[in-house]
């Protein structure tokens, strides 16, 4: 439902559309008026935005995390990206997909409300590696400039429960239910006031090769969602954020949001969410080749039997 601020600022907008295409033929002192009330419609717009909501103060930041793992190691994945979280090492412990999981939830949850989680560098360590993530009511959290948090490529770090076998998070199959996968970081029914601020990085990896599930080592990410969707099932990809179970007050500001395996922001009944200066790309420069050229695109049909290794934006 339309706010009755949102509804005014999609009149003025209209306003300005109208107002430019009836004044396209007319002459140049008409132009001239029309320059004014143009600006004139923009400020009283621009007056209705909420407030540059800028990021946290030092003050009122409960947890410092310091990285323990370099972004180097993920900064030119290949196929397999086998340098963080290989196959075998998630086989040996399903923990390595997920490293920094823990210790984040710990800290959100012990967060008081109104205060932030804040995840920083220490020297060449600046990235987190973490599974799915609960942003409790009124806490935030804090990626630090230079910092990038890393999403696992593990499906078992997303599988919903009470899911059957052939339904499960990242499995390219007849998927019906569309919920077999959590999100990366999920704000939960009823919460108010909570947030995600940059300027550091979220990066979905969804160009890399999933190391769990039956897919493992044979599709990434994208791959699943490319074969699911043209195949006319349900997604079973994870959104980046998710904001879909009902609150207030939500603030996105001056985040950069990578390569997500699905949505990158998913929202539904919030009352009131700001996002501010929030940067987007997806496939990000180390899921492609030069100028997008890739020789051989993706099968619609047939699935993927290795990782697809060239993107091009869709």
């Amino acid at each position: 439902m339309l706010t009755e601020r949102t509804e005014h600022s999609l009149w003025l907008l209209a306003t300005l559309f109208i107002v430019a295409i009836a004044n396209a033929s007319t002459s140049r002192a008409s132009v001239t008026v029309t320059d004014a009330t143009i600006a004139s419609s923009l400020a009283a717009l621009d007056a209705l935005l909420p407030p540059d909501p800028g990021l946290p103060s030092s003050e009122s930041v409960c947890a410092t995390l310091t990285a323990n793992l370099g972004s180097a190691a993920f900064s030119s994945p290949d196929a397999t990206d086998p340098v963080i979280d290989n196959a075998a090492a998630v086989a040996a412990d399903p923990t390595s997909s997920n490293p920094d999981t823990a210790r984040i939830q710990t800290a959100l949850n012990t967060c008081p409300s109104g205060m932030v989680v804040k995840l920083v560098s220490s020297g060449s360590n600046d990235a987190f590696l973490a599974g799915s993530l609960t942003l409790p009511s009124g806490v935030s959290l804090w990626v630090d400039s230079g910092v990038t948090l890393y999403a696992s490529r593990y499906p078992a770090d997303y599988t919903s429960g009470g899911l059957v076998s052939g339904d499960e998070c990242g499995n390219a199959s007849a998927t019906t239910s569309g919920r077999a996968c959590q999100a990366l970081i999920t704000a939960p029914a009823g919460s108010s006031g909570s947030g995600i601020y940059g300027p550091g990085t979220i990066d979905g990896r969804g160009g890399s090769a999933l190391t769990g599930g039956p897919q493992a080592g044979i599709m990434t990410w994208w791959d699943v969602a490319l074969l699911n969707k043209v195949s006319g099932y349900k997604q079973n990809c994870p959104t980046l954020i998710d904001l879909t179970r009902g609150g207030s007050g939500f603030t996105l500001s001056r985040t950069v949001l990578f390569n997500s395996p699905h949505f990158h922001v998913k929202a539904d009944s919030y009352d009131g969410l700001t996002a501010w200066g929030v940067q987007l790309l997806t496939p990000s420069l180390a899921y492609t080749v030069a100028n997008y050229a890739c020789s051989t695109l993706p099968s619609n049909t047939t699935p993927a039997t290795s990782p697809g290794t060239c993107y091009t934006p869709d």
